[in-house]
């Protein structure tokens, strides 16, 4: 008994033209070749044939036929609520997803392990834009500056007494990156 997988498509690439090596090219554009209708019939023949294939391809991921079927896709969706849910989504997206994940990566960032750090790379990826949005107003590090200074823009009376963190990153030791 043996099992023969049938082709449920044509093949895309002619036999006649099977080889892609530039060695053979001349081979098959040789001088002696006269001019012969039924290979212009052969090529179009392929352009439909592969019409065909990319419409069929089309069809059956564009269309939904259980729809088709079940009759639920003859209602339309109202302007109201598909605005309502992309107002929610974009509320969720920019405003309430950002500053979580930012959060998240501060507390976690020296103490994940692979999987977290996986997460991590997937909703950076995913929020990318939202992040970049409030990236420039969330500010998760400590500043290096005088506890008497008044505001932030405020110049040190003495700068010799201002303990910068910054430095000691390679020399760090874990606890140098306890979340406060």
């Amino acid at each position: 008994m043996s099992f023969h997988i049938l082709k449920a498509l044509p093949c895309l690439i002619p036999k006649a033209n099977k080889s892609l090596l530039p060695i053979n090219v001349h081979l098959r554009h040789s001088a002696k070749e006269s001019y012969d209708p039924s290979k212009k019939q052969k090529q179009s023949n392929n352009k439909s044939s592969l019409a065909i294939q990319v419409a069929a391809i089309l069809a059956t991921v564009a269309a939904h036929p259980a729809l088709a079927v079940t009759g639920e896709n003859n209602y339309s969706v109202e302007l109201g609520e598909l605005l309502m849910e992309g107002a929610i989504v974009g509320f969720l997206y920019f405003i309430v997803a950002p500053p979580l994940i930012m959060n998240w990566m501060r507390t976690r960032w020296y103490k994940r392990n692979l999987v977290e750090m996986y997460f991590q790379f997937m909703f950076t990826f995913i929020f990318f834009p939202s992040l970049l949005i409030w990236a420039p107003f969330l500010n998760f590090r400590k500043l290096p500056r005088d506890p008497s200074m008044k505001y932030p823009w405020s110049v040190p009376k003495d700068p010799s007494k201002i303990k910068s963190g910054y430095l000691k990153y390679p020399f760090a030791q874990p606890e140098d990156y306890t979340v406060d």
